[in-house]
């Protein structure tokens, strides 16, 4: 029993734990102010991984909202997490793939409007981004998203997406090099 007490996992109650897993903790415990202030914490990087991975804004707000309405309903299973933010990220990532399956699939993307300031310099280059990085497997774009929008490390993009360190990496580099050719190919 030494042994598991040693090494057991983080906990709410420990000084050093991450504050979304207090949250979690207590969200799990019935406190319904901490589910909505885990709302507030993470909505905007979910919604962003949404928006990229499904490529609408409807459908990204739609899953962040069909997310946290389940975690309402189930939000007991919120003490078990011990890695929020990729257990979130995960979470609406599913989502966002199941709602984007029932959207019609001859609907354009839409621009994401992150990438689209209007007042930037080099609107047309943003543009031409925004082409190639509709263009490449669904997969590669939220590799790339989770690497260089919300600074994820390779094996937290392997946990977030349910796929090997290794898959991640190599989702990353794959998706950068058909990125690279796409507007190197671009007229």
């Amino acid at each position: 029993m030494t042994l598991l007490r040693s090494h057991r996992l983080p906990s709410a109650r420990d000084e050093t734990a991450d504050p979304l897993l207090r949250l979690c903790e207590r969200a799990g415990d019935g406190d319904r102010s901490a589910l909505g202030e885990l709302f507030e914490r993470v909505a905007d990087d979910l919604y962003g991984f949404a928006l990229w991975s499904c490529g609408s804004a409807d459908v990204a707000g739609d899953a962040l909202a069909a997310l946290f309405a389940r975690l309402v309903a189930s939000r007991h299973v919120l003490i078990y997490v011990r890695k929020p933010h990729l257990y979130l990220l995960r979470a609406v990532s599913r989502e966002a793939r199941r709602l984007a399956k029932r959207r019609d699939r001859d609907q354009p993307f839409e621009r994401a409007p992150f990438l689209l300031d209007e007042s930037a310099a080099g609107l047309e280059a943003r543009y031409d981004l925004q082409r190639a990085l509709l263009r490449l497997p669904r997969v590669q774009r939220e590799a790339l998203y989770l690497r260089f929008f919300a600074g994820l490390e390779l094996a937290e993009i392997g946990r977030a997406t349910g796929v090997p360190k290794f898959t991640a990496a190599s989702r990353c580099r794959l998706g950068l090099k058909r990125l690279r050719k796409i507007l190197d190919d671009a007229p």
